[in-house]
């Protein structure tokens, strides 16, 4: 869902993604060290924001975008990966 170009994030998504991460990721420096990059991913910065990578989005699978694109972001792909 939120892989969706123009998806609304509302209280209880940001809720529910806080309380997955915080109850899936134990350590507080990688809890912190997501959070910062998934505001990257929101943001389209980084290697997120290349072209390819925002044409390719909804054109392969989340796994196979998250190999092409997602290197920058070990810990965030890793994450999304467990949710």
């Amino acid at each position: 869902m939120h892989y969706c170009l123009g998806f609304k994030v509302g209280l209880e998504v940001k809720q529910g993604l806080m309380e997955s991460l915080t109850s899936m990721v134990k350590d507080t420096n990688e809890q912190t060290l997501i959070d910062i990059q998934i505001d990257d991913f929101k943001r389209w910065a980084k290697y997120f924001g290349r072209p390819l990578a925002t044409r390719s989005i909804n054109l392969k699978t989340l796994i196979v975008w998250w190999e092409s694109h997602g290197h920058e972001h070990l810990n965030y792909q890793n994450f999304s990966f467990m949710h």
